[in-house]
């Protein structure tokens, strides 16, 4: 093979490589009749993973972390206010399916107000949750949104929360989780999307076998008729 033929194939296949990719990219997602069972687990995650933090919250008497601030006074007053507000950060994400980019923001929003006070750590997992739930359920130009937001939230995070020694590290970790849960939410969409892709070929499958049988009922109700059409006519030559 010469030099332009080779070049002229890896061009073809980069092109074919870069067409499938823009098409997984672009993929619609999956229409979803309500609340499955990954949906709610994640809910009872979210309320476990808040349960948690405010346990330890109770019995350490300690719960913010972060260097702007070094924690809120543990008074009755600032235990009911957190409570309530990781409360409502996990009951809004029941709305996530409808308004998944609003969803977000909201927890965005949440999420660095929380940093300012060292709480980060509270809202966390719901913010990745509203994260892979808007990830997962809009278009491609929306995505670049999103994961750009999440970036800056990360960003703001770390600068509230962590001393300047270790800000570093800090912007690292929450930015990796950003990427990761978004990474997560595109291959679930495809792996829905694949399945989806199965059931309607399966569907198609059974229609053309109905419509098969039902043409050859057709035909073999035809050859009879025409059978009994010859037989009466030679009978009615006969006689």
């Amino acid at each position: 093979m010469s030099g332009a033929e080779h070049g002229s194939s890896s061009a073809m296949r980069l092109r074919t490589t870069w067409r499938t990719l823009g098409e997984w990219v672009r993929q619609p997602a999956p229409a979803q009749a309500g609340p499955g069972i990954l949906s709610t687990l994640l809910l009872i995650l979210c309320a476990t993973y808040q349960g948690g933090m405010i346990g330890s919250a109770v019995l350490t008497g300690r719960v913010g972390d972060g260097g702007m601030v070094g924690g809120i006074a543990p008074t009755r007053i600032g235990f009911t206010v957190l409570i309530l507000a990781a409360m409502g950060s996990t009951a809004l994400l029941t709305a996530r399916r409808r308004h998944p980019l609003a969803v977000f923001l909201v927890e965005c929003a949440v999420y660095v107000a929380a940093s300012v006070l060292g709480l980060n750590n509270f809202f966390l997992v719901p913010v990745l949750v509203a994260l892979g739930s808007a990830v997962s359920r809009l278009p491609l130009w929306q995505h670049l949104a999103v994961i750009g937001a999440a970036c800056l939230m990360a960003t703001a995070s770390a600068v509230l929360v962590a001393p300047p020694g270790i800000l570093m590290e800090e912007w690292l970790s929450q930015v990796v989780a950003v990427l990761l849960t978004a990474i997560a939410a595109m291959l679930a969409r495809s792996v829905a999307n694949w399945r989806a892709a199965q059931a309607d070929a399966k569907a198609e499958r059974e229609r053309f076998r109905v419509l098969r049988a039902e043409r050859d009922r057709a035909v073999s109700r035809a050859g009879i008729a025409a059978e009994l059409h010859d037989s009466v006519g030679h009978g009615l030559t006969t006689i």
